[in-house]
């Protein structure tokens, strides 16, 4: 049950990383009329801060030297 509950924050996270910046940038957007610029802005940073955690995600743990 811990390793499922462990998973699903994983993976909403990332959801959550992919999800929030285009959102914040539409909101902006739509305050400054700037439309789609920062909506573009804001995919690719959150595209760019997903890809990092699920390649993180993917990696073998590193062990530290003693």
């Amino acid at each position: 049950m811990a390793a499922g509950m462990y998973w699903a924050a994983r993976v909403s996270s990332i959801a959550m990383q992919m999800a929030v910046p285009p959102a914040l940038g539409f909101w902006a957007d739509r305050r400054w009329g700037t439309a789609p610029w920062l909506v573009i802005v804001g995919a690719c940073l959150g595209f760019t801060v997903a890809m990092l955690e699920i390649f993180k995600l993917a990696s073998p743990p590193r062990r530290d030297s003693e």
